[in-house]
């Protein structure tokens, strides 16, 4: 009897316990609280403001800076092209310089009457010949390289201000139906100045690529053919042979 009268005031005492922890749990009365800022929502609430920061996140803003890039690198590759033009009209003076110094000989010999000097100064006048010929082929590539790595900074350039027009019209709120056609036009003007830009640049890159496969021929011919040049004192040129500088393989591709 004792035993079930200690049971019975344990039991009590687990319930009387239990129901005050509910209470402290949940108050009656308490007002609801509102759902915290840092939680997640669902529905039209988690829809992004347009121009808000959510909208305008790091998916949205790389494609301006990466446009700029392409404009830094096609810039870069514009110097490129400027020093190979100053290459080859070096190369130009020196081939002018070498036919000039062949022909003084070929006229002194003749006047000597010395058939093998004779002969050897026709030798070094058709060299001299040759290196002009891949000197101005050389000259004709320089600039129709130049001229291509304008184009590729010109169209690098079309299409960063496409890309800035783009990020703008992206983060701007949502306008009224009536200005949404300039917006529009302005995106088709952009994309067809661009278009053009990339065309032109694309026919320019092609006759520059033909004008350096024409002067690494004539280089290689130049070279295969050439005799070695005689020991008169006489310039025998730069670069790789006497039949004038080899071509370095600049390339026009756009991607380099």
């Amino acid at each position: 009897m004792k035993r079930a009268l200690i049971a019975a005031a344990v039991l009590a005492a687990g319930g009387c316990a239990s129901s005050r922890s509910a209470r402290e749990e949940h108050p009656q009365g308490a007002a609801a609280q509102p759902p915290s800022a840092a939680q997640p929502t669902t529905g039209a609430a988690a829809r992004p403001v347009p121009g808000s920061a959510q909208a305008t996140g790091p998916a949205a803003a790389p494609q301006p800076a990466r446009a700029q890039d392409e404009v830094t690198r096609a810039r870069g590759r514009l110097l490129d092209a400027q020093r190979e033009l100053e290459a080859a009209r070096s190369e130009r003076s020196a081939a002018d310089a070498q036919q000039a110094g062949a022909q003084a000989q070929l006229e002194s010999a003749t006047r000597a009457l010395d058939s093998v000097a004779q002969a050897r100064a026709e030798e070094t006048a058709r060299v001299a010949e040759q290196r002009r010929s891949v000197a101005d082929a050389h000259w004709d590539y320089a600039n129709k390289l130049v001229a291509a790595r304008q184009a590729d900074v010109d169209a690098a350039e079309v299409h960063a201000r496409a890309a800035r027009g783009e990020s703008v019209r992206a983060q701007s709120v949502t306008a009224p139906t009536g200005g949404a056609q300039p917006a529009d036009s302005a995106a088709a003007e952009a994309k067809r100045a661009e278009e053009q830009a990339r065309a032109r640049a694309s026919e320019l890159g092609q006759e520059a690529l033909a004008a350096q496969r024409r002067w690494e021929e004539l280089s290689r011919g130049a070279q295969a053919g050439a005799a070695p040049a005689p020991n008169m004192g006489t310039a025998t040129g730069t670069g790789a042979g006497p039949g004038g500088t080899a071509p370095q393989g600049t390339g026009t591709g756009r991607g380099d």
